[in-house]
């Protein structure tokens, strides 16, 4: 009995639009990245602890609000 195969093909329009998908996730990472990188550079340089928790807490909400946009998109 030959073992059937299932063929997985995007077309190039399908192809197009999870690359844009792609860049646009890469895009956000690397935005919370940064956040996070500046975040750390204030907190070592002394920053009052009042204003970064404040700011820590924006931070924080921003990835949960990503997470759940990106874990919400249809991307298959």
């Amino acid at each position: 009995m030959a073992k059937k195969t299932k063929n997985n093909t995007l077309t190039v329009k399908q192809s197009n639009n999870l690359g844009n998908e792609l860049t646009n996730i890469m895009s956000g990472l690397q935005a919370l990245r940064h956040h996070a990188n500046t975040l750390m550079i204030a907190k070592n340089a002394g920053a009052d602890n009042g204003l970064l928790r404040n700011e820590m807490d924006n931070f924080l909400e921003t990835v949960f609000d990503m997470a759940e946009i990106y874990s919400n998109e249809d991307l298959f």
